[in-house]
């Protein structure tokens, strides 16, 4: 019994220790795409602050691009959407997460939904509505 315990207490020991890990890992790539994200809205918002038209496709590209090759920690594309406004356009920035798949059934529906923090899921979008952080807000 005694051999029995001093087998399974390393072996849980190291358990804890690879799940702790693989926190450790996605949060890294969520930071890191959150900081990248950070970078391609501040270029969005410099652009945007020279003109009131709507960015052209060419020019979102040429941003996402510039950054990590548009994509995100986990080697999706970044998803970029925009629409017509009062202020001009109002846009979103979108990363599907760790599983690459959206949080909600169309990605205009960020255009709508309350900003909250950046925390916890690797698997929950990340999402930057006007240059501000909507993130985690599905699933």
């Amino acid at each position: 019994m005694r051999a029995y315990r001093l087998t399974i207490i390393p072996a849980l020991a190291l358990v804890l220790a690879a799940c702790s890990v693989r926190d450790a890992y996605v949060r890294a790539k969520q930071v890191r795409t959150y900081a990248d994200m950070q970078t391609i809205v501040s270029k969005i918002e410099q652009l945007r602050s020279s003109t009131a038209a709507p960015l052209k496709e060419p020019q979102v590209q040429a941003i996402l691009d510039s950054v990590a090759h548009g994509r995100d920690a986990w080697g999706h594309r970044f998803v970029f959407r925009s629409k017509p406004s009062r202020g001009g356009f109002s846009y979103i920035l979108v990363s599907y997460g760790s599983d690459g798949k959206p949080d909600v059934s169309k990605p205009e529906e960020y255009f709508t939904l309350p900003e909250s923090r950046i925390q916890g899921d690797g698997c929950k979008d990340i999402v930057f509505r006007d240059g501000m952080p909507v993130a985690n807000a599905g699933k």
